[in-house]
């Protein structure tokens, strides 16, 4: 009976210290998916406090096209624009009914975004800016305005925010934690530790969603 009890006292004891190693590594990840997430909302504060500094274009809209689609999760409405200069807009009659190739600017917004578009109509005069970040690959289109609506203070914040959302540092903590899932899988051998990883994962949903 005795090295019974004194296996399950061990077992108990292995458990709990499992169970405190991984909440310690959860602890661990949270605060740097806190940190990660204070640093992108620096850039995002910086970029719009410099927001004159960016490359601003101007040009005229020879195509517009507002999209609804359901076919991605993540984007139901696209804003698809074919760009000229004033001279060439200024000749168009109408605007064509379809488009051929890319077009020259392409704005999605997901299902539960707080962002909204610019109304924008055909022949109308539109200023956008360039932001380059290291974070980007690309130079990325901010502060897409009409003549006749200009974007507010605070649809230009989210519309900044969203790209370093977007970025691939926000995306890191998840690469983290699957690597952490595979070391404690294969190397602790604890399989009860998604609860507590999760917890660590959840909060940055809504963020990614909205935005």
């Amino acid at each position: 009976m005795k090295p019974i009890m004194k296996r399950y006292k061990q077992e108990r004891h292995n458990s709990n210290n499992y169970n405190e190693m991984i909440k310690k590594i959860t602890k661990i990840t949270l605060i740097l998916f806190i940190c990660l997430d204070a640093f992108l909302l620096y850039k995002a504060i910086n970029s719009y406090m410099k927001i004159d500094t960016f490359e601003k274009k101007t040009a005229w809209v020879k195509y517009c096209d507002y999209y609804k689609g359901g076919a991605r999760w993540n984007h139901s409405k696209e804003l698809r624009l074919k760009l000229g200069d004033e001279k060439e807009v200024s000749q168009l009659k109408k605007m064509v009914t379809s488009i051929s190739g890319k077009p020259d600017m392409k704005i999605s917004i997901g299902r539960l975004s707080i962002r909204s578009f610019p109304t924008i109509e055909f022949k109308d005069k539109i200023t956008y800016y360039l932001m380059k970040d290291s974070l980007f690959k690309e130079p990325k289109v901010i502060g897409l305005s009409s003549s006749k609506e200009p974007m507010s203070k605070f649809q230009l914040f989210l519309d900044i925010y969203q790209h370093y959302v977007n970025s691939y540092i926000f995306f890191l903590p998840f690469i983290i934690c699957f690597l952490l899932d595979i070391t404690l899988k294969k190397i602790f051998k604890v399989e009860d530790k998604d609860a507590y990883l999760m917890k660590a994962i959840m909060y940055r949903v809504p963020l990614f969603i909205i935005l």
